[in-house]
């Protein structure tokens, strides 16, 4: 009996062993990685810092660039079949500025041809439409707090956003709570580091950037990996090219 189940015991603890190697191997890939985006931040003046609670990590630097100080957090959710959650990355970077808008602007990357998917929902009149427009803004409210935090999420009533038209801004929906302040914004350096910010981007619309624009800090969201200092070095760039666009 022992001799017929020898196999299958040896199979089951070879397996097991090249589980236990390859989580090892992975964890000490991890943790090079992590010391590597250390030393490079700090080697720059910057700070970084890592946690990791369940199935999320996140990982922050802060530092100061042009003037400028400004943060930078990644959210990293692992996939697990026993609970169902996806793998997802989330990046966002701000910074606090002066002279923006008295009241709440977004831009949503999306794919070229949807720039205005709520035009038909805001001029439709009736019960439904109204149903439509409650839905569309509870789901824009999570929305915001998913790519932007939830302390950027309290500050904005997505029910006050309103559409506005930026024909000259392809591949962004903009909406605000004020349309004539961001059609200002539209014209005043605005559209170029926006425009350039989509021009990286892939063609999908899924990892296409979201841009808040509060009275005192700036936003700048995608849904994309952070796997490498150039990563971040990036997303600093395009950052502080919105703060400048603001000045």
């Amino acid at each position: 009996m022992l001799a017929t189940l020898a196999p299958v015991l040896l199979f089951f603890v070879l397996t097991v062993g090249a589980m236990v190697l390859l989580a090892r191997r992975r964890d000490h890939q991890h943790r090079l990685r992590e010391e590597s985006m250390r030393t490079a931040a700090l080697a720059r003046g910057w700070s970084f810092d890592s946690k990791s609670d369940g199935l999320q990590s996140t990982k922050r630097w802060q530092g100061t660039t042009d003037g400028t100080r400004w943060t930078l957090e990644y959210r990293h959710s692992r996939k697990t079949k026993r609970a169902r959650h996806a793998q997802t990355h989330r990046v966002v970077w701000w910074a606090d500025t002066f002279g923006g808008p008295s009241s709440p602007v977004l831009f949503v990357g999306v794919s070229a041809g949807q720039e205005n998917p709520f035009h038909t929902l805001s001029t439709s009149e009736g019960v439904l439409a109204s149903v439509a427009r409650k839905a569309a803004g509870f789901a824009l409210d999570k929305a915001l707090d998913v790519h932007f935090g939830e302390e950027a999420g309290r500050q904005v009533d997505a029910r006050l956003l309103k559409p506005v038209e930026a024909t000259g801004l392809p591949g962004f929906m903009v909406m605000a709570a004020d349309v004539a302040q961001a059609v200002w914004m539209l014209g005043d350096g605005w559209s170029k580091s926006l425009g350039s910010l989509v021009s990286v981007a892939s063609g999908q619309g899924a990892d296409r950037p979201w841009v808040l624009v509060l009275p005192r800090r700036v936003y700048l969201a995608r849904s994309a990996p952070i796997r490498a200092e150039e990563d971040v070095q990036a997303m600093v760039r395009d950052g502080l090219a919105l703060v400048t666009a603001g000045v």
